[in-house]
């Protein structure tokens, strides 16, 4: 029996907060995205003989999330997830492709005595936004799909 099984493991969320530039006051900045990775590849020996050699585990994928965030930022959730998927597509030799997912939230600055504080922030609102890349080495492509519009969740009013 052949075929190929798709390995849906990792979510992660990384936040990157970065200051000002040398010389400058410190002043931080928060960039928060939680990142759904769903990689398909040649996983058949996991699931058919328990061998997991081919494997890459949750923690690896989440460790490699917050590695890209804070060596690159994350900027455009798309353009993140765009180099996420060719870093395991392109470097990893088991995976073929598959798909990435992200939620980004916002933040803003808590004001102190009139003005914005530096480091300290609050969630805006309950917007979502969202952003899906697709990969696929057989076919040579890869599609950044257009995000869904900001999604509201509301609270479950009490029954």
């Amino acid at each position: 029996m052949t075929g190929s099984f798709s390995d849906r493991t990792s979510t992660a969320r990384p936040r990157s907060a970065s200051s000002g530039s040398p010389g400058t006051p410190p002043r931080h900045e928060i960039e928060d995205l939680s990142v759904s990775s769903h990689l398909g590849g040649a996983f058949d020996d996991s699931h058919l003989t328990g061998d997991n050699s081919s494997v890459i585990t949750t923690d690896t994928q989440m460790n490699t999330v917050y590695a890209f965030a804070r060596r690159c930022g994350i900027g455009s959730p798309e353009e993140f997830l765009l180099k996420l998927g060719r870093h395991f597509v392109d470097d990893l030799e088991p995976v073929t492709g598959d798909r990435w997912e992200a939620e980004s939230y916002s933040w803003a600055r808590i004001p102190v005595d009139g003005r914005p504080h530096d480091h300290a922030f609050v969630r805006t609102g309950q917007e979502t936004g969202t952003a899906v890349v697709r990969r696929d080495q057989v076919l040579d492509a890869e599609q950044a799909l257009l995000p869904r519009r900001p999604q509201t969740v509301r609270p479950r009013q009490p029954e």
